[in-house]
């Protein structure tokens, strides 16, 4: 009976461990997604949810890789997020953006639709009729364009360059 007792207190607290650690990882996360930190409360959003799925700390998830230029993975959690009953329906929008991004042009018009019909926000209409005109714009575009390597590439994202006093700046992770 006391063996009993003992591997009882032992899996108990195991299991009480395991759980503490999980919570305090989707506690990080949720607090440098709080401050703007996207790219770094990744790992401990995706940590938290390796065995506790909760559907808010996932559309803080695929937030945090929408926003930081990984759409394919944010699409991937969104197409998730959207087949949940009780999903934000602003998730339905983020997701055909994602969409949209990866060229998906009829799936992202039909999300837009469904977040249009879900809030009554003219933004899902608009892109849809937006996404409409796709092809009177398209023949202005046919340029092509050679992109050259950026001296000052790093292995993060930069983005938004702006000529200055002579040179440029940049925003970078």
């Amino acid at each position: 009976m006391s063996g009993i007792r003992v591997l009882s207190t032992v899996i108990f607290c195991l299991f009480t461990t395991i759980c503490f650690t999980q919570n305090k990882q989707i506690e990080r996360g949720n607090k440098l997604y709080q401050q703007r930190k996207y790219s770094a409360a990744i790992p401990y959003l995706e940590n938290g949810l390796a065995d506790n799925f909760n559907l808010s700390t996932l559309s803080k998830l695929a937030n945090c890789y929408r926003l930081n230029n990984k759409t394919r993975k944010a699409s991937e959690l969104y197409a998730q997020i959207v087949d949940e009953v009780r999903a934000n329906p602003r998730n339905f929008y983020y997701y055909a953006e994602c969409l949209q991004t990866l060229g998906q042009i009829e799936d992202a018009k039909k999300w837009y639709a469904i977040y249009f019909d879900h809030t009554k926000d003219e933004k899902g209409s608009m892109m849809i009729a937006a996404l409409d005109r796709l092809d009177e714009i398209e023949p202005l575009f046919k340029e092509e364009l050679e992109v050259l390597p950026f001296a000052h590439n790093s292995p993060n994202d930069e983005f938004a360059p702006v000529m200055y006093d002579g040179g440029i700046v940049f925003t970078t992770d």
